[in-house]
């Protein structure tokens, strides 16, 4: 070899290592998003011990993953704590239908009693009364209780947008890393 070109052979062996040396990061961090982004797996961790740029973006990465997974897990918790909310509401109107066939049957009997005895009819009129505005109450916690199974739904449905957008950001930040 030349002298010239033993010099240019050095420098490119050279270059080959350094580029190497850059590139070898941003091959484990494309192989491990990919690896994630298969298994659709919020729970993964980067692994790229660099202290540069590629480090640096591996950890902010790290980090809102992390966030993305909590996010995850506390629409998961608001979605519990709403089916909880549902199937206590659900219980709530089959024990007050349960008090309407009582209040009802309670009614016909004294419609029957009224029909017999004249004499008490003050009686069964107050009976009656006190019988109405049961129902009132009960129609009443029936509508409460629905009204609160719509507000549970409407934050079910924010927390399921913010979910969405923030899928969304973790795939334009995925496409970015690519």
């Amino acid at each position: 070899l030349k002298k010239g070109q033993g010099k240019n052979s050095a420098q490119i062996i050279i270059g080959l290592i350094v580029a190497r040396q850059l590139t070898r990061p941003i091959r484990i961090l494309q192989k491990q998003l990919h690896e994630a982004e298969e298994n659709n797996d919020l729970t993964f961790h980067i692994d790229v011990k660099s202290n540069d740029e590629i480090g640096s973006m591996a950890d902010a990465l790290n980090d809102f993953i992390g966030k993305i997974r909590d996010s995850f897990h506390a629409v998961s918790d608001e979605v519990m704590a709403v089916d909880t909310s549902v199937q206590s509401v659900n219980q709530n109107i089959s024990q007050l239908n349960s008090y309407i066939e009582d209040i009802s049957a309670t009614t016909q009997e004294l419609s029957a009693g009224m029909e017999e005895t004249s004499a008490s009819t003050e009686e069964v009129t107050a009976t009656i009364e006190e019988i109405n505005t049961a129902v009132k109450n009960v129609a009443q916690r029936a509508q409460d209780g629905a009204m609160t199974a719509v507000e549970i739904n409407q934050r079910a449905i924010g927390l399921k947008t913010d979910f969405e957008q923030a899928e969304k950001n973790a795939t334009q930040v995925r496409l970015q890393v690519q």
